[in-house]
């Protein structure tokens, strides 16, 4: 809900005089392409490309390696993957059994974070080598996510970085000139002077 409050008054506050930025808003480029800067708009088109690109190649081997490893863990693991937390997958790529895990809790003095071996939550590894395999994968999934994550900041930048250049260029192509200036007076004095030149 409050994303969608934020939108209306962004978008309220974009007249129709500055569609340019809203166009920038929506895809980087679109806005410098409309204001006649085709080297400037190419470039953000560029980026948005690639951005996009990572987006969706690090969802997609996010997505596939979570089946993967899920599916890897049914077969040589023996266990249900049913409502698990990444926690418990993560626990089973770093012990062999269900039995294992609880002794080293045990030893540890940390009982809260055993697992129930008789609700579901048991697991046994058929070689060492299966358990490695599984947390490969498992590790590459997580890997994918956080690259998907980085991704939405980057688009989200992007546009922003979009909108300011559409702003930044229709104020230099403006007549109004507007310049500021930080002027020390003494030790612990400044001021800050603005200027329109019209």
């Amino acid at each position: 809900m409050k994303k969608i409050i934020l939108t209306l008054l962004f978008l309220s506050t974009i007249t129709p005089a500055n569609h340019d930025i809203l166009k920038s808003a929506i895809f980087p480029g679109w806005g410098q392409l409309s204001m006649q800067q085709p080297d400037r708009a190419k470039s953000f088109f560029i980026r948005e490309s690639a951005i996009l690109l990572t987006f969706i190649g690090s969802r997609y081997v996010k997505e596939w390696y979570e089946d993967d490893y899920k599916a890897f863990a049914r077969s040589h693991a023996n266990v249900n993957t049913a409502n698990k937390s990444y926690q418990y997958y993560v626990d089973m790529g770093n012990y062999m059994s269900l039995e294992e895990f609880n002794s080293a809790k045990d030893r540890r003095r940390e009982v809260h974070l055993k697992y129930n071996g008789e609700t579901g939550y048991n697991w046994e590894w058929d070689t060492e080598s299966n358990q490695d395999k599984f947390d490969k994968m498992r590790i590459t999934s997580a890997t994918g996510k956080k690259v998907t994550s980085f991704a939405v900041g980057a688009l989200i930048t992007h546009r922003i970085i979009s909108m300011i250049d559409v702003l930044y260029f229709k104020r230099k192509t403006s007549k109004v000139r507007m310049t500021s200036s930080l002027i020390p007076m003494n030790k612990d004095e400044l001021v800050f002077n603005i200027s329109l030149k019209f």
